[in-house]
């Protein structure tokens, strides 16, 4: 096992050497550790040595081709072999360069295994603030029987209700790992080289789970399916550039493509049914949606989450006020940790956009904490405890409260918190 920091919550995360990437417990951020110094120079000097050796060969070629006496049809194939010779020679001496130089050095935030074996770079991701809708097996199931009949999908048609189990454990450990046990699985598009559903797109009557994308797509949430195939950029580059275009810009770009809100879900170099999904998601994110609006949940979550911390530096002379757009919960939970009542004695969890929406305070800090809502609404209370005023906070005048108003438990406090920031409301 190695130890890593997390890039966006920094929480110290444990890798499994036989795992390209890592996954963060406390956000869910999916990462790709730096290559070791060790690893990128053994590569560096691999790639420089077939380097200069298809180099030499080049320079052979031209100057046995250069030696004799002169031929039409000789020449043009010194010229096609010292041509392809130095092209593999230049790519390979890029590559070289770039595992020396640093190449791969920084943690990066992946989406997942690139059949290509190039990391993706994720999107700022929006979490879930309350339960996904889920669409009745029953109805999910006669949904995508129904379109499959209509495209004549077979393969989907087979493994309706019947996906393999091995392949479906691969998949949640891999990049399903959001998955509820209440879910259907519907469809898995195997991309895998060993075909084990280790790398793909798995379907279910709540969401898409994508080795392509970092995080979960909530079915209700589609709102555009696309399509795209290897389009003539792709092709020239490769008439012209050859490997090095390759090298450069991976497979995808010669790849069929499944697009869910402009993000690629999966990307495959068979034959795929493009009619058939973007009929199919369509149809789902509708049935979704309206289980949504039906249940009176539709306009309840919160487009973002602010956090605020507010810092009283020791020569009280200014106040620092910094805020977090769409934090993770490492970063709020670790914020509330460092309360001290003195120098970080308040932070505030904006449910919207700042001044614009509902907010929930913390004040204090070591052991004693008051949680309100901004303005007349919630504050936490114990009937239990009596009206002796507290004082929360020695850097904030006047922050004195009665004693039922102060929260002694640091996890019954994180609790409060964790369920604004999924819900939008304290209680």
């Amino acid at each position: 096992m190695r130890v890593f920091v997390c890039p966006s919550c920094g929480t110290e995360v444990e890798k499994k050497r036989s795992r390209a990437e890592a996954v963060c417990d406390s956000c869910g951020t999916r990462f790709r550790p730096p290559t070791p110094f060790w690893e990128r120079s053994i590569f560096g000097f691999v790639f420089l040595i077939l380097g200069a050796f298809f180099g030499s060969i080049a320079v052979v070629i031209i100057l046995m081709g250069t030696s004799g006496p002169a031929d039409p049809s000789l020449s043009r194939g010194v010229f096609g072999c010292s041509s392809l010779m130095g092209i593999l020679a230049l790519a390979c001496l890029i590559q070289g360069i770039r595992e020396l130089i640093g190449h791969g050095k920084s943690t990066v935030r992946v989406d997942a295994d690139d059949p290509a074996g190039s990391p993706l770079r994720s999107e700022p991701h929006r979490r879930v603030r309350r339960t996904p809708p889920l669409i009745p097996k029953e109805r999910a199931e006669a949904l995508v029987r129904k379109i499959a009949e209509k495209h004549g999908a077979k393969g989907i048609l087979r493994s309706l209700g019947q996906l393999p189990p091995k392949h479906l454990a691969h998949a949640t450990e891999r990049f399903a790992q959001a998955m509820r046990d209440d879910e259907t699985p519907l469809a898995l598009l195997d991309a895998s080289f060993m075909k084990n559903g280790k790398v793909g797109l798995l379907l279910t009557n709540r969401g898409l789970y994508s080795s392509f994308y970092a995080r979960p797509i909530r079915l209700a949430d589609i709102e555009d399916v696309t399509c795209a195939r290897p389009g003539a950029d792709a092709l020239l580059g490769w008439f012209f550039l050859g490997p090095l275009y390759l090298l450069i810009n991976g497979i995808r770009p010669y790849q069929n493509r499944l697009c869910v809100n402009d993000k690629v879900i999966y990307s495959t170099g068979n034959r795929l049914r493009f009619d058939f999904w973007i009929e199919l998601l369509s149809a789902l994110a509708d049935e979704a949606w309206h289980i949504e609006e039906a249940s009176g949940e539709g306009h309840t979550e919160p487009t973002t989450v602010v956090l605020e911390i507010t810092r009283y530096p020791t020569d009280r002379r200014a106040t620092e006020v910094r805020q977090i757009r769409d934090p993770s919960w490492g970063q709020i939970e670790r914020s509330i940790r460092d309360l001290d009542r003195d120098v970080l004695p308040s932070l505030r969890l904006w449910a919207g956009e700042v001044e614009q929406a509902p907010a929930l305070d913390v004040i204090g800090g070591k052991g004693q904490y008051v949680l309100r809502e901004l303005g007349d609404g919630w504050i936490y209370y114990d009937p239990s405890q009596s009206e002796e005023e507290i004082e929360v906070s020695q850097s904030i005048p006047g922050h004195r409260y009665p004693a039922f108003y102060v929260c002694g438990d640091l996890q019954r406090v994180l609790q409060i918190v964790r369920h604004y920031f999924e819900t939008g409301t304290p209680e």
